[in-house]
């Protein structure tokens, strides 16, 4: 039920739907204030797919002429090849072929690794354009947004392995392989805000906020 309710990014009732959309209303405006109707911008998308851009809207881009590169570690297959390109590459080591109006990444930092690999992939961001738009979730928000479990970003990560092995959390089902289950456990790692704002200490930074919590940070540049 709390996973329907928060996290289904397909329900249009869900809290998750409800902030995709406005962060894509977001993001639109970004552009029209930057580069006005934002015609033929290249954006770069580190850790992306298509389906988050379905929020911003497919027309939009299409009238507009924007191109979006959508980069990842495993290929990803693309519908709307006339909007979107696919590459695949490591997003904290990507050196792109010239610069791209907008580097955009939307919860993929929490996945890169350790510290110094989110700050590899800032280096990344900051390198692929001079404007950029990062969105990731806030390691105080009580659920974490990956397994759907009460403060799990903050139990010690033994504990969290061994959760992983006794029951199913969020997108991960029950895990028996004892070292698999600490890989799992370290597959994403929240950052705070003032962590996010030393990555990216060039940007505005903007809270996502449910409830009167923080959900999510911006970096906005």
């Amino acid at each position: 039920m709390l996973k329907r309710l928060v996290y289904n990014y397909k329900n249009e009732a869900g809290i998750a739907f409800g902030l995709r959309k406005r962060r894509g209303a977001m993001f639109r405006r970004y552009i029209e204030r930057k580069f006005g109707k934002g015609d033929n911008l290249r954006i770069l998308d580190l850790g992306g797919t298509e389906t988050f851009w379905r929020s911003v809207g497919l027309d939009y881009l299409r009238e507009h002429g924007i191109k979006v590169t959508v980069v990842n570690l495993k290929h990803v297959s693309i519908e709307n090849r006339d909007i979107f390109e696919a590459v695949s590459a490591d997003a904290t080591r990507f050196e792109p072929d010239g610069k791209y109006d907008i580097c955009f990444s939307n919860s993929c930092i929490e996945h890169v690794g350790m510290i110094s690999d989110m700050v590899r992939f800032g280096e990344a961001v900051h390198n692929a354009a001079d404007s950029y738009f990062v969105q990731t979730p806030s390691f105080y928000f009580p659920i974490e947004p990956h397994f759907f479990f009460l403060g799990f970003q903050w139990l010690p990560l033994s504990v969290r392995a061994f959760l992983l092995r006794r029951f199913s959390f969020g997108h991960h089902r029950k895990i028996d392989d004892y070292l698999s289950s600490f890989v799992v456990a370290q597959s994403s790692h929240l950052l705070t805000r003032r962590m996010f704002s030393e990555i990216f200490h060039d940007a505005e930074i903007r809270n996502e906020r449910v409830m009167g919590l923080t959900k999510s940070f911006i970096a906005i540049k």
